[in-house]
């Protein structure tokens, strides 16, 4: 198979595998205004597709075999189920995704989301002082042993 042709069909399947993965999280979310599946599937299919293009520059033979392979396909029968359960763990992980989405998801103004971090880091800043002093405290009323 030349490279052309097998570009295309890589483009085929990451173009399924976005509407799969768009359907499976933002279906369940009741939204597509969920940001957290919109970078999680940019970073999957972006590394994913990252690392095809170097397969496809430097072996487009294990590229083409890689884009026929299915959990079906293994010719070991262990490896089959372990691979079907693989999947349909994956499948139910990101629907399990989209149903629980965050609730700044669900309607909260970026505002609130913003206030609430900044409030989340002012106590964790304040614990984190707390602990150094304590901690340095510790240390000077501590005397050298010999």
């Amino acid at each position: 198979m030349d490279r052309r042709a097998l570009r295309k069909r890589l483009l085929y399947a990451y173009a399924g595998t976005f509407a799969a993965f768009c359907s499976l999280l933002f279906w369940p979310a009741g939204t597509v205004l969920y940001w957290q599946a919109w970078l999680y599937i940019a970073v999957f299919l972006g590394m994913g597709l990252a690392v095809s293009l170097v397969v496809l520059r430097d072996d487009p033979a294990l590229l083409a075999g890689r884009l026929t392979l299915t959990p079906l396909a293994e010719p070991d029968p262990a490896q089959k189920i372990i691979q079907c359960c693989a999947s349909v763990l994956f499948v139910a992980m990101m629907i399990l995704c989209g149903a629980r989405r965050p609730s700044a998801a669900r309607g909260t103004s970026l505002a609130r989301q913003f206030a609430r971090l900044r409030r989340i880091l002012q106590k964790s800043a304040l614990a984190a002082a707390a602990v150094y002093l304590v901690t340095a405290a510790g240390a000077l009323s501590r005397t050298p042993s010999g």
